[in-house]
């Protein structure tokens, strides 16, 4: 993900828990860069879109790479499920 996506997504978590932060400052857009920036932007959107149907509260960035890891799993379980 590019360090301007990872803002695009901290931008969604303001739109959707507008009390979670109150700045989207250049330390933070590095914060969590530095913890996403190996997840792709439409990985992480999902993951946001999937955590905010069902949380109240706003996604730590773990919460985020969790949903991200568990579908790769998954993609790659079907993957091999395709070889056989």
């Amino acid at each position: 993900m590019k360090k301007t996506e990872t803002k695009e997504i901290i931008a969604l978590i303001v739109k959707f828990y507008p009390n979670h932060f109150k700045d989207i400052t250049k330390e933070l857009v590095e914060v969590w860069h530095s913890a996403l920036s190996d997840v792709e932007f439409s990985s992480a959107q999902n993951a946001l879109l999937k955590h905010v149907k069902t949380s109240e509260y706003a996604p730590t960035v773990s919460q985020l790479r969790k949903s991200h890891d568990l579908a790769n799993a998954y993609s790659g379980y079907k993957r091999l499920e395709d070889m056989a």
